[in-house]
């Protein structure tokens, strides 16, 4: 009983006290998150260190960042470098040394803060060694409960996040298309307008491995259906068929991140055919012999920003607003070309499901 006393009293010094300006320890990095701005160390409480610890990490080079302690357990710490003097030196599994800092003010100001910045470039979160890895890795059980209690403990800057490393996701959209153009028949052109409820599904392809700017992008290939109608005593309906590809860029947080809302930018283009059916109207004075049905090949381009919500089931959900230009061309029995050209705003709502 009194050995064990011992032991507590010890071990809760350690953590009162912690390492004084200066003192030095040599680590290795064990893990360490997308942008280099936080880092899971084989140093902990049993070392001297203890959660809010200011610390230089250097090599015979000179400095190369400068972190806080935000989490701790006996054999291993998380920290959050707030100055990366030469972030191309710190990698996973390099070998460096820290000396202990006095600690850097950090202002409540959010545009002056060093420690909570916000980024745009990555995650910035350090995926613990768990499970099917931890075990490749012979890490004994006393490793594993380490571990699962830093990754699930308190955290001053929300260190943790989960993620999903699936990479393929096939989506159905609804299309909600307001388009407005001409018409050129080769002797006159007229204007035209419609609204449309329209359908798209694909298939869209992540990088959440990699370590470029692939991270941030995907491409995705996509069938849809469209259809335009316009009444009075002549009734002109368009459909199109068409097929393309398309590519995205998440400019906040990134697609593979489990809830947390992602926003980005993105663009395709599709080739397809299409028909055009013009018919007097039930009942209307316009003959018959007006009737007209063609068909035709067609392209688009489409621009826009969305945003998703990638759900722990691994399904998401989407909505996206894009600007759509649209040009077919249809030829007559007499040789001549038509020319529809159509372009306007599209808000698209959808499902998809990562696998």
């Amino acid at each position: 009983m009194r050995l064990r006393l011992l032991l507590i009293m010890a071990v809760l010094s350690v953590q009162t006290l912690g390492l004084e300006i200066d003192e030095k320890l040599t680590l290795r990095i064990l893990e360490l998150s997308s942008t280099k701005k936080t880092a899971l160390i084989n140093r902990g409480l049993e070392d001297g260190l203890v959660v809010g610890d200011h610390a230089k990490f250097f090599l015979t080079t000179g400095v190369v960042a400068r972190g806080v302690v935000v989490k701790a357990s006996p054999s291993r710490s998380v920290w959050s470098f707030y100055r990366l003097v030469n972030d191309e030196e710190i990698e996973k599994n390099k070998v460096m040394n820290l000396k202990i800092a006095s600690e850097v003010k950090i202002t409540e100001d959010p545009s002056k803060s060093l420690v909570e910045v916000k980024t745009t470039r990555g995650s910035d979160r350090v995926k613990m060694v768990m499970d099917e890895k931890a075990q490749a890795e012979n890490l004994s059980s006393d490793d594993m409960d380490e571990l699962k209690s830093l990754a699930e403990g308190p955290s001053k800057t929300n260190t943790f996040s989960k993620t999903s490393d699936r990479s393929l996701e096939v989506f159905g959209l609804l299309n909600f298309t307001s388009l407005s153009g001409d018409f050129d028949d080769g002797t006159a052109t007229t204007t035209t307008s419609a609204s449309s409820l329209d359908f798209s599904a694909g298939i869209e392809k992540f990088f959440p491995t990699s370590t470029s700017f692939l991270k941030n992008m995907s491409v995705y290939g996509f069938a849809t259906k469209r259809s335009s109608t316009s009444g009075g005593e002549l009734e002109t309906t368009v459909d199109w068929t068409e097929f393309g590809a398309g590519v995205s860029y998440y400019f906040y947080n990134l697609p593979h991140e489990v809830q947390k809302v992602v926003f980005y930018a993105t663009s395709s283009f599709a080739l397809g055919s299409a028909s055009y059916t013009v018919e007097a109207a039930e009942g209307s004075s316009v003959p018959d012999s007006v009737n007209n049905d063609l068909t035709g090949s067609s392209q688009f381009l489409s621009f826009g920003v969305g945003t998703r919500y990638l759900l722990s089931n691994n399904f998401s959900a989407i909505g996206l607003v894009d600007y759509i230009q649209s040009s077919t061309s249809f030829d007559t029995d007499e040789g001549d070309t038509s020319v529809l050209t159509v372009s306007g705003p599209r808000v698209r709502v959808g499902l998809a499901y990562r696998w």
